[in-house]
């Protein structure tokens, strides 16, 4: 893959993109956004109890349009107990905004985890048709960080079934965050090593433990005989391929790749990547998967917190048994909310509210 096709890749992709493959139209329940400039502390003590839901930029035109099903199940169940379901844009400190008057609900759709008493986090998850909906944030900062996750719980035969959908609603489709290369479109070596890049900058809210510089260079000088694809992320900025791009040497064993993750993850033997939702993805190829930064999918990964680590964590990758089945079941029916279960994630819902104080 040459260094102009990687720009360009890099230009024509934008969150949007992942939007359009995460939405569906529905009726919504939202008819305007409002600013939180129109909105004080003292106009806030006369407004009806409402459920603000603090909508980033590139969430807000399909939540308004109706094309978020899950924001619009729960509008639907706010609405129905008291509470007007309103989108809000502008509002830095949430916790501050909360905090000024209690009997409103506020719903951080932002990755700044933040908690309150009257405060929820929502957002979508790694896979498609799934959402977070959490006290304390969402994705790296979720609780689900913290809880245990025990197979032995977990039915062996419902597990094999709800893979089976999962392969078939990403896998076969060649379905991911972002759109993807075609399948097959480049060949790729069996029993390899996919490392997935992201912005080299540590987000905000997402810990990294090891930067991508020197996790590059601790998976090609532990490859062995295995060769690496080095994958970039399509957002990935300029003068970032042009540092990733002199390791591109297929001759010695690793390439720069553009190819589909589904494919790179079909013909892998492991996953790297630091807090990538592609570490999650590789469950469904039954991928064992190292994660050099704070993710709340940890149970079924190795963790690398420093390149000296490395050599050992690749080691208990290759060696250790992982449920990715039972896994999945458990991170995605049993903690996350599934819309299309329609009544059942409307009680679930429901019951969350409860739990808060919320509703009665």
């Amino acid at each position: 893959m040459g260094r102009e096709e990687l720009k360009r890749t890099a230009a024509y992709l934008h969150v949007s993109d992942f939007i359009a493959i995460e939405s569906r139209q529905m009726p919504s329940r939202f008819t305007h956004i409002e600013q939180v400039s129109e909105l004080t502390a003292e106009i806030l003590k006369f407004r009806l109890r409402s459920a603000f839901f603090h909508v980033q930029n590139n969430l807000a035109k399909p939540a308004l349009a109706g094309k978020l099903d899950f924001l619009n199940l729960l509008a639907d169940v706010l609405a129905e107990n008291g509470l007007e379901p309103v989108l809000l844009q502008g509002c830095q400190r949430i916790e501050d905004f909360a905090a000024a008057d209690r009997r409103h609900l506020h719903i951080n759709m932002q990755d700044r985890p933040v908690q309150g008493d009257n405060i929820l986090s929502c957002s979508p998850s790694y896979l498609r048709g799934f959402w977070y909906l959490d006290r304390q944030g969402t994705r790296n900062n979720s609780s689900l960080g913290q809880k245990d996750f025990q197979p032995s719980t977990m039915d062996a035969d419902y597990a094999r079934t709800f893979f089976a959908r999962l392969r078939k609603d990403f896998v076969t489709t060649n379905r991911s965050k972002f759109p993807q290369a075609d399948k097959k479109r480049e060949p790729v070596q069996p029993g390899s090593i996919s490392l997935f890049l992201q912005d080299f900058r540590p987000g905000p809210y997402a810990p990294a433990y090891v930067d991508y510089t020197d996790l590059m260079q601790v998976v090609v000088e532990h490859r062995g005989a295995r060769h690496v694809y080095i994958k970039p992320h399509p957002l990935q900025r300029v003068h970032e391929l042009e540092h990733i791009m002199p390791y591109h040497d297929p001759a010695a064993g690793v390439s720069v790749v553009d190819t589909s993750i589904h494919d790179l993850l079909a013909h892998s033997d492991l996953a790297v990547s630091q807090t990538s939702a592609v570490g999650f993805e590789a469950n469904l190829h039954r991928v064992p998967v190292i994660m050099a930064g704070q993710v709340d999918f940890h149970h079924n990964s190795v963790t690398l917190r420093s390149p000296a680590h490395y050599a050992d964590a690749m080691q208990a990758a290759l060696t250790r048994r992982f449920h990715y089945e039972k896994y999945l079941v458990w991170f995605l029916k049993h903690n996350l909310f599934e819309p299309a279960q329609g009544v059942r994630t409307r009680e679930r819902c429901a019951a969350l509210l409860r739990e808060m104080g919320v509703i009665a």
